[in-house]
């Protein structure tokens, strides 16, 4: 008996499991946003280049958030490329902060658009992160310890010749 409950139990999962393909089938266009940097100093320019990754929109369009403004900016309607990208040069402005950017697709330059799944951010800051080490503090150090250290021998020569002076 428990096996009969077993063939059933089987048998309607694989006739759900097949109603539900052709459902999965249609992917909705997808697209990737990646900026050139991830921070930038004001007034600078820098790119975001949108990628679909999905599907056969033909048009990219970007908006951008600025700090100290309350709504996103239009930065602009581009079509896509042969390998299904579009770049966007950006000015950075001249306030500090973040700004975050969406990118759509579509069919049309007039829309409707679909959002894109991963926005991006750059942040607009006064000094850039500092990459690698600073070596002077290292190496006042290191001629520091050196010159103690050739001190330190000019001195025990000098006293092994008083004392065989002597």
């Amino acid at each position: 008996m428990s096996l009969r409950r077993f063939a059933v139990a089987a048998a309607l999962a694989c006739a759900a499991a097949l109603v539900a393909t052709p459902a999965l089938a249609a992917y909705p266009d997808e697209s990737t946003l990646q900026c050139s940097v991830q921070q930038t100093l004001p007034e600078t320019t820098f790119t975001c280049t949108v990628t679909r990754t999905q599907g056969d929109m033909t048009f990219a369009r970007l908006t951008g958030l600025f700090p100290r403004e309350s709504a996103p900016r239009e930065l602009g309607v581009l079509p896509l490329d042969a390998n299904g990208q579009a770049t966007f040069t950006i000015p950075a402005g001249s306030d500090f902060g973040a700004i975050d950017f969406a990118s759509f697709l579509s069919d049309s330059a007039a829309g409707p658009w679909e959002s894109s799944i991963n926005p991006a951010q750059v942040m607009v800051v006064a000094v850039l992160a500092q990459t690698g080490v600073d070596g002077k503090p290292m190496a006042l150090i290191a001629g520091g310890v050196l010159l103690v250290g050739a001190g330190a021998i000019v001195l025990v020569a000098a006293r092994r010749r008083r004392s065989q002076a002597e």
